[in-house]
């Protein structure tokens, strides 16, 4: 989330959110993780860990297409634009 912030940033976006929305976001992002069998830190840092090019690639998708990654990039198409 911050990298994606900080890229966004970077490319002269600029965030409309606000300190509500923002803590409705980490209330989700909490709420997520106990639900969640295997924490997604846990799989980020596995990924990454990965020597294997398809593997990693494979795994970051599996993230971005999981509930948390669509969370995610809806929450930013919404607070972000150009």
């Amino acid at each position: 989330m911050i990298c994606a912030e900080h890229f966004l940033a970077k490319n002269n976006f600029s965030s409309f959110t606000t300190d509500e929305k923002d803590k409705e976001l980490d209330k989700w992002r909490i709420d997520l993780e106990k639900r969640d069998d295997e924490s997604l830190i846990r799989r980020f840092f596995r990924i990454t860990n990965i020597e294997n090019n398809e593997e990693r690639k494979d795994g970051i998708e599996s993230i971005m297409d999981s509930e948390y990654g669509l969370g995610i990039d809806k929450w930013l198409k919404q607070n972000y634009r150009e």
